[in-house]
């Protein structure tokens, strides 16, 4: 095919020059598009940013304001249900339910937690500020103390029944209902009542207390499981579930006389009121199985059996309660413990801004008495749902007691114990802050103070116990499990991988004890119970050959802990916290003027200021979350060894 013939050269040139002439023109217009352009990205940019600045202080502003509502208002809503004044010829009753006592102090749940958990109880403390501020307000014409089937301690029954009975020293009435009864130690406490009534049909068994232990020994060797014991003394009976057939005669021991101990003291508390005599106690209340609730009225256990409580309450106060104003009471609100706390009259604005003045006297100005829940299980790391976190107490204290205006602790001690390192961890960081810092330290024990509980107790300058606390337990306690049996009689092969050729791991499921493993945990035990025994010798002035009558990991209710020379005294929270403010007070000074602040409450406090210095906060933060992070990725415990130490 013949090929076309190409332009002239001249028309070529013509076609470029008319290109360039037409590019020449164009190019301001594409310069300005160009420039259009990306001053339009930037100004998209911009915005983007504004907005996304915007979103989030809006959003941290939003959360600012719920964090300060549910922080100042401890986690209770009732500030924001705008609840109507007392009407003039009202009066208030308030309900107290024993059983609704969640812990000694409260916690600093988080925001999201106080958004979406519903409130499971009252702590004693808060409960203890109920009880002082009714008993001086006109509102407040009485209690009802309803049981509802809780099996209550007998130290919290002795602690509540002070309080109840303070309560009445302003002339005002305690009218106790109950529901349901299991327990003598209810029946206890009902005795601080003007008026004892019940419900028809109501489950009463007020029987004496009684140890029933199940042993799980034959079972475990039914399937080959074996589990090792090593112990410091006879009396450390933890683990005795899984390694005996039956109760140890030590065992058998020691309860007989907690048992007895702690009858004799609901003894007491029943016969102060004169309500019973010997053969109604011997006969009707070590009685084991229900009664009839109208042969227990007959008994004189009750007053009478009621179905319209209200009607008798409001009886019973304008007969037990010296109150002008009560005769003309035409209605009674009965109102939960923690409603009346926060403020029933006050709307959202007042509240807001009295929570805001507490939070300044908590941070600033006046000398402070510090209250450090410890409770449940005594562990490393951050705190722990029920229990306590030494690392983060530690990291608490430390920053919180730095200012100078706490010049006390109260710790109020609630816990069995838990593991030995940090129980001693925690008691010598105690000791040290004590000298490094000036702090009077008072230990207040609550229901249990035993093992490492009783260890930290021990750095405080003085402990009070309650007469029905169970405390002591100066031993240790560690067990492994042995898996070899079982595994091998189900033919389960294990591969080891390791550069040892002889000795097995110390921590392994699948290997017996052989005899430099028993060695060594012998010896670690042996250290950790000669540790225990110098603390309480040192803190408690106790020579080191007497301890052995103290410890073998015997446990002791506060009344043989006090002949022992285990606590000082006897007395309840409140009894406590009088004893420091008296200690620690100036010359003129007003022990009342020394504010007593929980754990959980400085702490939001101090975190809420701290947000005002930028570089503090962010200090602070990044410590905070690097300890989470470091806790988080440490693996538990039980993840990599199967021992467990108390």
């Amino acid at each position: 095919m013949a090929k076309a013939a190409p332009p002239p050269q001249g028309q070529n040139s013509i076609k470029r020059f008319v290109m360039l002439v037409l590019y020449l023109l164009t190019l301001p217009i594409r310069f300005a598009l160009w420039l259009f352009r990306g001053l339009w990205a930037m100004v998209q940019m911009v915005f983007t940013a504004v907005t996304f600045v915007a979103s989030l202080f809006s959003a941290l502003v939003l959360l600012g304001i719920i964090s300060a509502l549910y922080i100042f208002n401890q986690g209770d809503q009732s500030a924001l249900s705008f609840e109507k004044p007392v009407e003039k010829q009202e009066k208030i009753v308030l309900t107290l339910t024993p059983g609704d006592i969640s812990s000694e102090v409260g916690n600093s749940r988080g925001v999201l937690k106080k958004l979406m958990e519903e409130d499971h109880g009252i702590p004693f403390y808060t409960l203890l500020k109920v009880l002082k501020k009714a008993q001086k307000s006109e509102d407040v014409a009485g209690i009802l103390l309803r049981f509802e089937g809780d099996r209550l301690s007998v130290a919290r029954v002795q602690e509540l029944t002070q309080a109840l009975r303070q309560f009445k020293e302003s002339g005002k009435a305690v009218v106790a209902l109950v529901q349901r009864m299991d327990g003598l130690s209810s029946y206890a406490l009902a005795q601080v009542a003007d008026r004892l009534y019940v419900e028809p049909g109501a489950f009463v068994n007020p029987e004496a207390p009684v140890v029933e232990s199940l042993y799980y020994k034959k079972l475990m060797d039914a399937y080959g499981v074996k589990f090792k014991v090593f112990q410091r003394e006879e009396y450390k009976s933890y683990y005795n579930f899984l390694t005996q057939e039956k109760m140890t005669a030590a065992e058998q021991e020691n309860v007989k006389l907690l048992l007895a101990s702690l009858t004799d003291q609901m003894k007491e508390l029943v016969e102060a009121r004169g309500r019973l005599n010997k053969d109604a106690w011997e006969d009707t209340l070590l009685f084991k199985g229900p009664l009839v609730t109208s042969q227990a009225v007959a008994k004189n256990l009750f007053d009478r059996e009621v179905v319209d409580i209200e009607t008798i309450v409001q009886k019973t106060l304008k007969t037990e309660t010296d109150l002008k104003s009560l005769k003309e009471v035409e209605k009674i609100r009965f109102m939960a413990p923690d409603v009346y706390l926060n403020g029933y009259k006050e709307n959202f604005l007042n509240t807001l801004s009295h929570r805001l003045d507490e939070v300044r006297g908590n941070v600033t100005g006046q000398k402070k008495i510090l209250l450090i829940p410890v409770e449940g299980l005594i562990a490393d790391g951050i705190v722990r749902e029920g229990g306590t976190g030494v690392d983060a107490l530690i990291q608490k204290l430390e920053r919180l007691t730095k200012k100078g205006n706490v010049k006390g602790i109260v710790l109020r001690i609630n816990s069995g114990g838990g593991h030995a390192p940090a129980g001693h961890r925690l008691y010598a960081y105690l000791k040290d802050l004590s000298i490094r810092r000036g702090i009077q330290i008072f230990a207040s024990f609550s229901e249990v103070a035993a093992s490492a509980g009783y260890m930290v107790g021990c750095s405080a300058k003085k402990i009070y116990s309650l007469p029905g606390t169970l405390t002591g337990s100066i031993g240790v306690l560690a067990g492994a499990l042995d898996l070899s049996e079982v595994l091998a009689r189900n033919d389960i092969q294990v591969s080891k991988v390791s550069n040892r050729e002889k000795d097995e791991p110390l921590f392994s499921v699948a290997s017996g004890f052989s005899p430099k493993r028993q060695a060594a945990f012998e010896a670690w035990i042996d250290d950790e119970y000669s540790r225990f025994k110098k603390i309480v010798s040192e803190a408690r002035g106790i020579p080191m050959e007497e301890m052995e009558t103290r410890a073998k990991g015997r446990a002791f209710t506060g009344v043989q802990a006090k002949d022992l020379g285990l606590v000082d005294s006897l007395g309840t929270l409140t009894d406590v916290i009088r004893e420091l403010r008296e200690h620690i007070r100036d010359e003129g000074e007003k022990p009342e003027d020394i504010e007593v602040v929980p754990l959980h409450e400085m702490s939001s406090y101090s975190l809420q200021f701290r947000l005002l210095n930028p570089a503090n906060a962010v200090m602070d933060a990044k410590a905070e979350w690097l300890d989470l992070y470091k806790t988080l990725k440490r693996p538990a415990a039980w993840a990599y060894t199967p021992l467990s130490i108390k």
